[in-house]
């Protein structure tokens, strides 16, 4: 009846409707321009840099449930991608847009979904007005997650964004709307967010579920909910389901990834508030940040106070007494800050925080990451930032729209993308792919050195290139573990053993037998991920290898920049980009194993390496580990061979090639990568004359900085009576308060005690002062900075521990991130003390020992040179020991080995030919013949002497045996090296030349005769490196690298057995001895063994270092090769046959991960699995068996028809959503309660300050919910703005000032201000505003309701004064005076005059749809 007199008012109101469309318009164009202003032009490593490159064939590969790469594994949740991501690149590509225009609009759709669905939900609620709603969408679409992630992680992006659209359809169904559509199109909402990330989607869900509980019509929510878990779970069938058969097939790879130490350190209640509680944002290397924006938005201190205001800005919205849907949007917020600040670490953790956090270490590990719970708080947030600004003044509203845009800054200036995007991946890399598809066949690559990501010079794409290149397998060392622990462990051997330089004739034999025959070695990796493994290094381990012969290169020659070309700085030295390496006697895919040589070894898959050096696995011989075949009474070893290899450790899982621990005592609980039934089978440390070693921190520690990381600085390398090694401390928390200290066996007296500290300008400042306590008190003393002995002050009286704290120190920078402390030596008297490694007590015929391979050299040998520099050099738990104690029967064995001959002057002597000429001089930079004096005078351009830094006169001395006149000599020197030296040369009788070098070395001077020369160098050490001294007439130092040599019984390695000494021979090259290689060592004569324990020790003193040691070697069988034969016919991922004829009991080996969902069968039967090598798929072939052996990996079909049911499902599910039926007027709203209990606001505020504070917390909480009581002009909305305001000011002084405010101080003030504010919000929950019906009242009769595309309307006269709806509150509800004095009649809070219909109630899925009186007159469907 109003239509009539529409016309004039629709007309008046047109002009502000469009131009508020041009404002929507304006932002979401802002948001695109945002993601096309990040690197364009260039790809960016975004959850998967696949897509950009090859979206097909990355589909391709994800339809089927096993990937071959990896050496075979389950795929890892690769169908999530299918749906919608495959099918948004893959239209891309298909209409020949480049990658990286994709990949920006792929972004640009997630930002303007979550800003367009925000907006949107905002007017179905009537929250806000529609400008007010456009900024508090802008605030969820640049939230600190969205801008941190949209270009990184956008997979994780994707359920924030569809969190609005899941929420939408069940608004309108909660008012009346039907039910089974709108549960449908929110279903098909959450089927977008993907299947990529499980957990992030879980994660959303919580806020649909929990609208929907807090709806009042019992009745009616609990049909819609049941109707929308149905809906949902149909819709993502097609990938629970895979999940699901992941979860039963695939190895859990939950235990290796980071742990709540890690993860909860920066879930402060601040941090979670203002959206900056991701760990990995806080992250930062060499390289930069690893995400970039959500870096600087966490740690920035403008930023920091920023974001909070942001977030107080939306709390005090949600505070105040008129916000709509108060009790869910409280509930919501409060029900993410508990999830997100679960085991926070932190000053004021409350004694339930470590339960908490070992349930997200054990059962709950899928869901640790609990950063993906953040949009459950930034929605709310958001829609209380639309609340408030709807109701503020404009200079308000301004001040938090120029927060708001000051927060997206970091995106402007940086970009979205994370560090090293590409424009495409090198040209080089696809030729080398080609090479090796072309030749490779159902055989392996294996890539060297191993990588935590795919992270190159050229750029860091983060997937690796073969993944996109490569169609044969391929396999490599990274981050995560790598199809089964066992293979895992093996890789990690391997590439450790490569990076520190040591080859050795096992390492082609560990590889050949799973397949591998190719090895591409990148020398294009990034060079700040390379934590040692130098390409020098990897090119010196694999010439070392025999076996290993390199067979093609790729690309130019490359060099990070971390090179200068003399022998010290040489450290990055120049190679081509890829070298390809053929492994010789490389298995096929599928190989036929005799099983009557069949070794059992109990320890762990790396000791297959030591079993090869030795020389125990020719011919592939097979082996099954510890438990294994513990269930195949026909699966019978012919020998048990015990090995030290699964030592009890802490492993850094988030590191390669440190962060591995020195092994622990029994007592200690192991953190690696293990089997459950390995756990018998366990070497521990065990000391002797003391009951414990232990320290603050170590160097040692797998967590310790990654630069100082190292075996040997652990805390017994103080007591060790060896003033080569030292304790030294973790870096960390700087060198203050650092402490060392020693538990004795029993009570005794400790005076006289003395200790050598080592103070060196690397560790940082020196120690001045420490304390000396004992458990009768403490002593402080004053102690030298010098590396002499000296006396500490003990306590009198007997003492069962002693502990060194060091206190004081020359400056202030002791307590600085990388300052350390070190210990060589604490002298106690009457302690002699000693550290044994005992291997697992289980009956072994023979046992193999291995050093361990965490040992490094300081000498490398490069391209050109050798390459010393102290920084290379890094130590082992055993230092220049080897200590083992192991059980076995009593009986005569002999002992066999590899050792190195380490002792300088021995080495000199036997590779001497002749006595003269020889070399000598003042020092020598680091341990090896590649930098001592006879490298000056070898006639060996690679090797060069390096004087020690500290030599104040560095001098070379040479001899021969005949006088010569001598008017010149010529000294060589690398090239960046040849800086003019002063010299001076000395003769037999003390006759003396002089001069400067010329440009070519050359020094001339007068006529002296003399058969020896004393050089020396007037100059500071460092800048002395002597490649070659030419004397006329004079022979160098001759040697026959490759000929024999052999040491006779009595000369090799000296070890004890029990105490008695066992003489040895050894035998190698020439080479091997110059080089630092081993030997191999034989007792002379066979070694008596007692029954039970049984230890053999070797000196650290001696003049051999032991590398391994074999006890027994003559009581295993030889191998014995293959028993039939076997050929490869049909071959796929999934399914494979092989003709077999087995001659007698043997084991068919596959080079691929163990799984329990492959299955061999022949004739009909079935043959028995049985883990080869501790991870490779094996079954066990009875003797006469002959015929087709089918394998298959049966999940793969149902993998498979789970896919196409998802399928099938999710189109039914959107066909239901489709449908529309005859919409009918809404009589009702199923309004939720606009009031918490307040029976529950006191419990509620001191649980969740407990929560996040312990009991200061629960004090705050409860007083700020009694407080609004108690002071009745309290404006709770402000207040809890300002607490959090205050918060975020208070981390931004400390992040400001030099020292900060103190740790305690930093983390307690913002955490209890911000308990403050949670419990005003509690408060506020329950505060119902004046003359509010109860909710069954407003059940009873129609309410108008604010916005909504389902019908949702508004009757006549149902606006305010001021043009706004009032949400679900009645008419007759008032603001108190505070609220009046925030309100200005007739003005948009956010600038523009206050129109007819403008506000909340007069939208139609958030636009404007009502003006002048007219309303729109759409019902809600029913179901």
């Amino acid at each position: 009846m109003r239509t009539e007199s529409a016309g004039p008012a629709v007309e008046a109101a047109a002009v502000p409707l469009l131009r508020h469309r041009l404002r929507l318009g304006v932002a979401a164009l802002l948001l695109v321009t945002l993601t096309f202003l990040t690197r364009p032009g260039e790809l960016i490593a975004d959850t998967k840099i696949d897509f950009a490159l090859d979206p097909a064939g990355f589909v391709a590969r994800s339809l089927h449930a096993w990937d071959v790469n990896q050496l075979g594994q389950i795929q890892n949740q690769a169908n999530g991608y299918l749906f919608p991501m495959a099918e948004f690149f893959l239209g891309g590509r298909m209409i020949g847009l480049e990658g990286w225009v994709v990949q920006r609009l792929w972004m640009a759709l997630l930002a303007v979904t979550a800003f367009a669905g925000l907006y949107r939900l905002a007017g179905r609620l009537g929250i806000g007005t529609p400008d007010a709603r456009m900024i508090a969408a802008l605030s969820y679409a640049l939230a600190p997650r969205v801008m941190s992630d949209l270009g990184v992680l956008s997979s994780e992006v994707q359920p924030v964004a569809l969190l609005p659209w899941i929420l939408l359809p069940l608004v309108a169904a909660a008012r009346g709307g039907g039910r089974v559509g709108a549960a449908a199109r929110s279903a098909v909402a959450v089927a977008l967010c993907g299947g990529v990330n499980a957990a992030s989607v879980v994660a959303v869900l919580v806020v649909p579920f929990l609208y929907l509980v807090t709806r009042d019509r019992e009745a009616a929510k609990w049909r819609l909910l049941g109707w929308w878990t149905a809906m949902v779970a149909v819709a993502t069938l097609w990938w629970t389901v895979p999940l699901a058969l992941m979860g039963g097939y695939a190895f859990s790879f939950l235990p290796y990834t980071e742990t709540t130490a890690t993860i909860t350190p920066v879930t402060s209640l601040l941090n979670v508030l203002r959206g900056t509680p991701d760990w990995v944002a806080w992250l930062t290397g060499s390289g930069g940040p690893t995400l970039p924006v959500g870096h600087a938005l966490a740690t920035t201190p403008w930023l920091v106070a920023l974001t909070a205001l942001v977030a107080a800005a939306g709390l005090a919205g949600l505070t105040r007494r008129d916000a709509p849907e108060r009790l869910f949007l409280t509930l919501t917020l409060l029900t993410g800050i508990v999830v997100v600040s679960a085991g926070h670490i932190g000053v004021l953790e409350p004694a339930i925080a470590g339960p908490v956090r070992d349930l997200l270490d054990g059962p709950l590990a899928p869901l640790r990451n609990l950063r993906k719970f953040d949009p459950v708080l930034r929605l709310p947030l958001a829609l209380g930032l639309a609340h408030l600004l709807a109701s503020v003044r404009p200079r308000a509203v301004a001040a938090v729209v120029v927060a708001l845009a000051a927060t997206a800054a970091p995106a402007v200036q940086l970009g979205l993308a994370g560090p090293g995007p590409i424009r495409q991946v090198p040209a080089y890399w696809t030729d080398a792919a080609t090479w090796l598809n072309a030749r490779t066949g159902q055989q392996a690559v294996l890539s060297l050195p191993g990588s935590r990501f795919a992270e190159y010079l050229w750029g860091r794409p983060l997937d690796e290139p073969l993944q996109q290149l490569s169609e044969v397998r391929w396999v490599q060392r990274q981050i995560g573990a790598a199809g089964s622990v066992g293979l895992t462990r093996v890789l990690d051997a391997v590439d450790r053993r490569v990076a520190t330089g040591r080859g050795g004739p096992g390492l082609a034999d560990v590889l050949g037998r799973v397949g591998v025959r190719y090895v591409l070695v990148r020398n294009d990796l990034d060079r700040v991920e390379l934590t040692g493994a130098w390409p020098a290094r990897v090119h010196q381990a694999l010439t070392d290898s025999p076996g290993l012969t390199k067979v093609a290169q790729f690309g130019p020659p490359t060099t990070g920049g971390y090179s200068t070309d003399d022998a010290v700085g040489g450290l990055d030295q120049e190679y081509p980009a890829l070298e390809v390496y053929e492994v010789a006697g490389a298995a096929a895919a599928v190989s036929l194993q005799s099983a009557s040589a069949l070794l059992h070894v109990d320890g762990a898959p790396e000791a297959l390496l030591d079993l090869a050096d030795e020389g125990l696995l020719e011919t592939h011989r097979p082996t099954v580990l510890n438990d294994d075949a513990a269930g195949l009474p026909a699966v019978r070893a012919a020998a048990t061979v015990g090995t030290d290899s699964l030592r009890a450790r802490l492993r850094h899982f988030g590191l390669l090639r440190t962060g591995l621990s020195p092994t622990l005592t029994d007592g200690e609980e192991p953190r690696d990568y293990l089997e459950p039934p390995w756990a018998d089978y366990r070497t521990t440390a065990r000391y002797t004359g003391v009951k414990a070693v232990s320290a603050s921190s170590s160097a040692s520690d797998p967590d310790a900085l990654s630069a100082q990381q190292q075996t040997g600085s652990l805390p017994f390398a103080a007591l060790d009576d060896d003033l080569r090694t030292s304790w030294r401390s973790g870096g960390w928390s700087g060198a203050a308060g650092q402490w060392w200290r020693v538990d004795f066996d029993a009570p005794r007296e400790v005076s006289g005690t003395r200790a050598v500290l080592v103070p060196d300008e690397a560790l940082g400042p020196a120690p001045v002062r420490i304390s000396v306590e004992t458990e009768h008190g403490v002593r402080t003393q004053t102690v030298r900075t010098d590396r002499e002995e000296q006396v500490l002050l003990t306590p009198p009286g007997a003492t069962s521990w002693l502990r060194v704290r060091f206190i004081g120190f020359t400056t202030a920078q002791a307590a600085e991130l990388g300052a350390s402390v070190a210990l060589s030596e604490v002298r106690v008297p009457g302690v002699v003390a000693s550290r044994t490694l005992k291997a697992p007590e289980a009956p072994a015929t023979s046992w193999v020992f291995s050093r361990g391979s965490d040992e490094a050299s300081a000498c490398m040998r490069g391209a050109d040179r050798w390459i010393c520099h102290w920084s290379l050099e890094r130590g082992g738990e055993e230092a220049y020991g080897f200590d083992r104690a192991f059980a076995a029967a009593a009986g005569r064995v002999r002992l066999t080995g590899r050792a190195v001959l380490r002792e300088t002057a021995l080495v000199d002597h036997y590779t001497r030919l002749r006595p003269l000429p020889e070399a000598g001089a003042s020092s020598q930079a680091v341990d090896g013949a590649a930098a001592w004096a006879r490298a000056a005078f070898d006639d060996d351009p690679s090797t060069t002497w390096l004087p020690d830094p500290d030599d104040d006169e560095p001098t070379l001395t040479l001899r021969w045996s005949a006088a010569q006149q001598l008017t010149r000599i010529t000294v060589e020197r690398p090239p960046a090296a040849e800086a003019p030296i002063q010299v001076y040369l000395t003769g037999d009788d003390g006759e003396v030349r002089g001069g400067v070098l010329d440009d070519t070395g050359m020094l001339r001077f007068a006529a002296l005769r003399t058969k020896s020369l004393r050089i020396s160098f007037a100059t500071a050490a460092e800048n002395v490196q002597v490649t070659e001294v030419r004397v006329p007439g004079v022979s160098a130092i001759g040697t026959t690298p490759d000929a024999a040599f052999a040491l006779p019984c009595g000369f090799g390695p000296i070890l004890e057995v029990n105490g008695g000494q066992v003489a040895t021979r050894a035998e190698g090259t020439y080479g091997d001895v110059l080089a630092g290689r081993p030997l191999r060592f034989t007792s002379c004569a066979k070694v008596s063994l007692a029954e039970g324990e049984n230890r053999i020790t070797v000196s650290r003193y001696g003049q051999y270092r032991i590398d391994g040691l074999v006890v027994g070697r003559e009581a295993l069988p030889e191998p014995s090769g293959s028993a039939g034969s076997v050929r490869i016919g049909s071959w796929s991922a999934t399914s494979r046959t092989v003709e077999v004829a087995a001659d007698e009991d043997a084991l068919l080996m596959s080079g691929e991960n163990f799984n329990r969902g492959w299955t061999a069968t022949v004739g009909g039967e079935a043959l028995k699995p049985v883990r080869v090598d501790g991870w490779r798929q094996g079954w066990w072939v009875p003797a006469g068996t002959k015929g087709t052996v089918t394998l298959s990996f049966g999940p793969d079909r149902a993998y498979r028809t789970a896919l196409l049911a998802g399928a099938a499902g999710l189109v039914l599910v959107a066909g239901i959503a489709l449908v529309r039926r005859r919409p009918a007027r809404r009589t009702g709203t199923a309004a939720a309660p606009i009031a918490l209990p307040v029976l529950l606001t006191v419990p509620l505020g001191a649980a969740a300050g407990y929560w996040t504070a312990s009991w200061p917390g629960a004090a705050v909480g409860i007083a700020a919910v009694l407080l609004p009581g108690r002071l009745r002009r309290l404006d709770p909305s402000w207040t809890a703005a300002a607490l959090l305001a205050l918060a975020g000011g208070a981390a931004a002084v400390h992040g400001l000032l030099p020292g900060g405010l103190g740790a305690s101080l930093a983390g307690a003030v913002p955490q209890l201000l911000c308990c403050a504010a949670v419990g005003l919000l509690v408060a506020a929950a329950a505060d119902r505003p004046a003359g509010a019906e109860p909710p069954d009242r407003l059940l009873e009769e129609p309410v108008g309701q604010p916005g909504g595309r389902e019908g949702d309307e508004q009757g006549e006269g149902e606006q305010d004064a001021e043009g706004e709806g009032q949400g679900v509150h009645p008419r007759s509800e008032q603001p108190d005076e505070h609220e009046q004095e925030d309100r200005v009649p007739q003005v948009d809070p956010v600038g523009d005059a206050a129109e007819p219909g403008h506000g909340p109630a007069a939208e139609e899925d958030g636009e404007p749809m009502a003006v002048a009186g007219v309303q729109g007159q759409r019902g809600d469907e029913k179901d």
